[in-house]
């Protein structure tokens, strides 16, 4: 209950708070401005973190009960905060950013020295000497390459989330305390942050956030190794999950050597300046390197469980040579004018068909909706009836924040729905394992009008979707960043699902997927008529609420 508690609130907390900073960051003329380095094209506020490295805070603060194992820890994270709010306001010399990650480097290795005797590294052992050595050069590098990672709208806060649900799960199995509270904590301000931080942000994370991520990163992946480890520290888990930025930065260090620049000043020559360069879009930029992410957890899972280097070394380097060749791969794809036009021709082909029976597609899609709802809904209570009034309480602020908080832009509560649904869907498989309904009434066992209708609308969806260049005149963002991250997080829990045998798991993927469905339903009904868009949108909380208050009477 505590972790549901640490998460929602930071959840929210993170929500209703962060407007205010935009105009505090604002008026005190904290903002990025656009360069020829930069890929935002307005002034836009950054040390955005700041918020999520205090909601952190008083959340380790309240819910920790020994803190005085924790001290020097916390201290680390506290300079790492006050390098990065200095960077943000003053723009430090790279190499007074080197000492204050020095400093905290020796404080991460002081407080974790007692619990390993040795480092291995990729089935390496490193002799005495060298293995402090080698575990300060990661850490700082890490928390370096988080930080350089930061170029784009919602990367390095959807790629800490997607790295910090693998901590959390892996931690929960070995028990972790401390770093699940500590993610269930960042977990909660990330999602809320990227309502505001994912493309087109409003607020930037600046380098007082991914800093912190950077830290609160490689406390994780290291306490992870240990979890899951017997008396030795191994560097192979951190360094393959967190790969992709690790990579980017090796490989620009060495371009600028090689090029005779300075390896610490700044340039365009980061893996998402590669891809967008290309004028390959934001949002395909970020996905892709979102999926080069996904491979690379799915291979520090097998590793994990397998501890078989023969497999993942030479898969390791095999993915580690396409990002170093990303550019070459990019102008390869770029260059296939014959694909592009036959893959052209073919979808105006099948708009034209999808644009005459657009009328009757919406209609059967509305329905099918509207059929998986009823047939879904719960029948009896799945968890205590506590978790329920705090369900509740916190549907109430959520809806709270979005009547009073209003947006100019059209996707201003679009993960307010969605957060609706998956509450809804998560009440309905819990009574699977719950053991208040029969098998017959469970997601794998479904009635056929439940199946029937959930397979209909999601191809309805997906032909509604490849059409939609064709059939909506609209110019408005239709994938947003926090999209795609949604869709990221249902693959890790996919990827999870495969390595990890747990029932909740198995709930919450479920119903992630099942939301996701009605999700996009909403979103191209809304596209196509704007009208029903605030009907639609309340209804949701409608349902959240009387599902709540009916498991509640009944």
């Amino acid at each position: 209950m505590d972790y549901l508690i640490i998460f929602f609130s930071s959840l929210t907390l993170t929500i209703f708070v962060t407007p205010y900073l935009i105009n505090f960051l604002e008026r005190n003329g904290v903002v990025d401005k656009p360069d020829k380095r930069r890929v935002n094209t307005k002034i836009t506020p950054r040390m955005g973190g700041i918020v999520i490295f205090l909601i952190v805070l008083v959340q380790v603060l309240t819910f920790y009960e020994d803190l005085n194992t924790i001290r020097f820890l916390l201290l680390g994270s506290f300079i790492i905060a006050i390098c990065g709010i200095l960077d943000d306001i003053a723009s430090l010399k790279w190499y007074v950013k080197f000492v204050a990650q020095f400093i905290t480097a020796v404080i991460v290795i002081y407080s974790i020295k007692d619990s390993f005797v040795g480092i291995h590294f990729f089935g390496i052992y490193i002799p005495p000497g060298l293995d402090y050595a080698l575990l300060f050069f990661f850490i700082i590098g890490v928390i370096n390459s988080i930080n350089l990672m930061d170029g784009l709208d919602g990367l390095v806060s959807g790629y800490s989330l997607s790295i910090l649900l693998i901590i959390i799960s892996l931690s929960i199995i070995r028990g972790n305390e401390f770093v699940i509270l500590f993610t269930a904590a960042l977990i909660g301000s990330l999602l809320g942050f990227l309502k505001f931080n994912a493309y087109p942000a409003k607020i930037f994370l600046g380098d007082t956030g991914a800093l912190l991520l950077g830290y609160f990163l490689i406390l994780g992946t290291i306490y992870t190794s240990l979890n899951y480890s017997d008396t030795t520290l191994d560097l192979t888990f951190p360094t393959l999950v967190l790969a992709v930025p690790i990579v980017d930065t090796i490989k620009v260090i060495l371009v600028r050597l090689v090029n005779g620049k300075h390896p610490f000043l700044p340039d365009k020559s980061h893996l998402h300046h590669v891809i967008f360069g290309n004028k390959i879009t934001h949002k395909s930029t970020v996905f892709l390197i979102h999926g080069f992410n996904l491979l690379f957890i799915s291979l520090s899972l097998n590793y994990l469980r397998m501890k078989n280097l023969w497999i993942t070394a030479p898969l390791f380097f095999f993915l580690v040579l396409l990002l170093f060749n990303l550019k070459t791969i990019a102008r390869y794809l770029k260059t296939r004018p014959l694909l592009i036009t036959l893959n052209n021709k073919i979808l105006q082909v099948y708009a034209f068909a999808v644009r005459i029976n657009k009328k009757p597609l919406i209609g059967l899609s509305t329905l099918a909706a509207i059929g998986i709802i009823l047939t879904s809904f719960p029948q009896k209570l799945p968890i205590n009836s506590d978790v329920l009034l705090f369900l509740a309480g916190i549907g109430i602020i959520l809806l709270f924040i979005s009547v009073f908080q209003r947006e100019d832009d059209d996707v201003k509560n679009h993960i307010f729905f969605y957060f609706n649904m998956a509450i809804f869907f998560i009440l309905y498989n819990l009574q699977t394992i719950s053991g208040v309904v029969s098998d017959a009434n469970t997601f794998v066992n479904w009635t056929q009008i439940t199946r029937f209708s959930f397979i209909f609308l999601s191809t309805l969806v997906i032909l509604l979707l490849a059409a939609r260049p064709k059939i909506i005149s609209t110019k408005r963002i239709f994938f947003s960043g926090m999209d795609l991250i949604i869709i990221v997080i249902i693959g890790l829990t996919l990827l999870l699902q495969s390595f990890i045998t747990n029932q909740y798991l198995d709930v919450l993927s479920t119903s992630l997927k099942m939301a996701l469905v009605i999700y996009l339903w909403y979103r191209l009904i809304v596209e196509l008529n704007r009208n029903v868009q605030g009907l639609i949108f309340y209804s949701s909380f409608g349902l959240s609420f009387i599902t709540i208050l009916y498991l509640l009477l009944n």
